[in-house]
């Protein structure tokens, strides 16, 4: 992950459900919504 503020945001996340969320609206917004 090159952006810092996205790398920060996983790094902060509290719980790993919370950074599993965090990586799929990452994905979402990268590569569109999963089908």
């Amino acid at each position: 992950i090159k952006d810092a503020p996205q790398r920060e945001a996983l790094l902060a996340a509290p719980t790993p459900e919370a950074f599993i969320t965090t990586v799929k609206e990452l994905e979402d917004r990268i590569l569109g919504p999963a089908k």
